[in-house]
């Protein structure tokens, strides 16, 4: 269920963090740390969906919440944008957007996350 895939997110977030800080993430663990951000993207997309939201509502979501996440575990502007602009194109094609839509709401949440790492200056 959804509390105990979170709870498992978190865990293996926070063994990926220490190795971060202490200098030796791997490519693996990085991909992993990746796929995690990306899990709490769709997680909240979903959530999103459930509460009746527009799809574009939850791209933003979705979007939003993998770059928090790649923020909170010290990934780089470009890794928040990357998660944010894939869950937010995984979600907008969950909720049938088309092709087009689903780009324009990867870029939109791209550049927002890539902005807000910006301005907290990671």
């Amino acid at each position: 269920d959804m509390a105990h895939q979170r709870s498992h997110l978190a865990h293996v977030a926070g063994k990926l963090q220490q190795a971060r800080k202490a200098g030796d993430v791997d490519a693996q663990g990085l991909r992993e740390l990746l796929v995690a951000g990306l899990g709490a993207g769709l997680a909240a997309g979903r959530a999103a969906a459930e509460a009746g939201k527009s799809p574009e509502q939850q791209a933003i979501a979705a979007g939003a919440a993998a770059a928090a996440f790649g923020a909170e575990h010290h990934l780089s502007s470009k890794e928040q944008a990357e998660i944010a602009g894939t869950a937010a194109a995984s979600i907008a094609r969950e909720a049938g957007m088309s092709i087009r839509e689903q780009g324009s709401a990867a870029a939109a949440a791209a550049h927002r996350a890539g902005a807000a790492a910006g301005m907290t200056g990671t």
